[in-house]
């Protein structure tokens, strides 16, 4: 186990989980990209398919996304890189 010294880092509490980060990577923004994040009904709204799907896809790993207790969310590019596999897939 690796103990540190948290007294560095800043504190930020959400939905009952802890996180800290480094002061300096926190104020320079290296930890919170600005990230496009879709949720679960809007990849599936865009594509004309059922939450469900994109659900079953997320749960299976054929989608990689973020889970943040119950609600997903999926980067852009991993949405994009989805649909192209669809598209290029051959039957």
């Amino acid at each position: 186990m690796i103990y540190r010294d948290i007294s560095k880092y800043t504190k930020i509490s959400q939905g009952g989980y802890n996180m800290y980060f480094n002061q300096e990577d926190f104020e320079s923004k290296k930890i919170l990209p600005k990230r496009d994040l879709l949720t679960v009904k809007q990849l599936a709204e865009y594509c004309q398919i059922s939450d469900i799907t994109v659900r079953r896809a997320l749960n299976s790993g054929e989608l990689q996304g973020l889970k943040f207790g119950n609600n997903w969310r999926i980067e852009g590019q991993e949405a994009r890189a989805w649909i192209n596999s669809k598209i290029n897939k051959k039957d």
